[in-house]
């Protein structure tokens, strides 16, 4: 480094003594030229410098309102070009941590179906091979299966487990803002969830015809909902602000690659592998596996007229949601 900034020292003092030698020679030749000439007098002599001074002073004037307007011109360029290419580096960075930490889409909470979030999810249920859910209960779950084009070949779906008293209590409490739930006892709310999932597993099992089922059970806080495909992950977040208040919660969608993505993918397999409770229903399956697995899931004595029972009750309720989705 030292030796580059002592060569270019040498460099500008080249420079220097080469424009100073240029003067010096120059002045010389012209004075020479000037006393050559036997014709010119000393008043003549000095009008001529007069003259040239004053042409020079112009000449000069121009010539540095010229190079000024231009120097300028390029420094603006240069400046212009350098935060271009800040700028096209700057984005580059921007959509790379986009891609990895950012959300592709948000849905507000609302108190009814809402139109976007339920298309952008049935697109990505239809292009999907894998599908994993996972929340307190999965009651519209069915529904979309139902209703989807295309059915992904894996569908894992992780619920509370209704045995476990502390963490339905829990989920329940959550659901006391909601328009249809004011009022009510915890004891019933707690009751209504798993109810809920009862029907959710009576719901999944009917659908076995159309795609393997794989539910699995777990003690969670269950404090969001999340459904993913191989596009995409959608979180919805029971606890953002009013959301209290509303039936539905508000939304984001994460593009596949992203860190929430694959966190929640593996996480989903995951739960799989360790929880103690789980079921695989198949075109193979019968109500009476369904019945020993209820049995086993609540704790009670299942029969037949319960399922039935369960089954009505189900259709019952998601009715409108696939009318709605089919109206898509």
């Amino acid at each position: 480094m030292s030796a580059m900034m002592s060569n270019q020292a040498l460099r500008r003092r080249l420079l220097a003594y080469a424009l100073g030698l240029g003067y010096v020679i120059t002045l010389a030749v012209g004075f020479v030229m000037v006393i050559g000439d036997p014709k010119i007098s000393a008043p003549a002599v000095w009008s001529a410098i007069g003259l040239n001074l004053i042409a020079s002073a112009v000449f000069a004037l121009i010539f540095a309102t010229l190079s000024s307007r231009i120097q300028e011109r390029s420094a603006h360029e240069n400046v212009e070009e350098l935060f271009r290419g800040l700028s096209d580096k700057l984005l580059r960075r921007l959509a790379d941590e986009n891609v990895t930490y950012m959300p592709m889409a948000e849905y507000p909470m609302s108190q009814g179906y809402d139109v976007g979030i339920n298309r952008d999810i049935m697109d990505s249920f239809s292009r999907s091979s894998f599908f994993a859910y996972r929340g307190p209960s999965a009651r519209y779950v069915p529904a979309r299966i139902r209703v989807a084009m295309r059915c992904p070949q894996q569908v894992r779906v992780c619920m509370l487990n209704p045995k476990l008293d502390k963490a339905i209590t829990r989920a329940a409490s959550d659901t006391r803002g909601r328009p249809n739930q004011r009022g009510l006892p915890i004891d019933v709310l707690a009751r209504k969830l798993q109810r809920e999932i009862e029907l959710s597993v009576v719901g999944l099992f009917d659908c076995r015809l159309i795609c393997p089922i794989e539910i699995s059970y777990m003690e969670d806080t269950m404090i969001n909902r999340v459904e993913v495909f191989d596009d995409s992950v959608y979180i919805s977040w029971y606890h953002a602000g009013s959301a209290y208040h509303f039936n539905f919660p508000p939304c984001l969608r994460f593009p596949a690659g992203s860190l929430l993505y694959q966190s929640e993918r593996l996480d989903v397999t995951r739960r799989w592998e360790v929880s103690d409770t789980s079921i695989r229903f198949t075109s193979r399956s019968t109500d009476r596996d369904l019945i020993e697995h209820l049995r086993v899931l609540t704790g009670n004595e299942i029969n037949q007229a319960y399922v039935d029972e369960l089954r009505q009750d189900y259709e019952d309720f998601i009715s409108e949601f696939i009318d709605f989705l089919r109206g898509l």
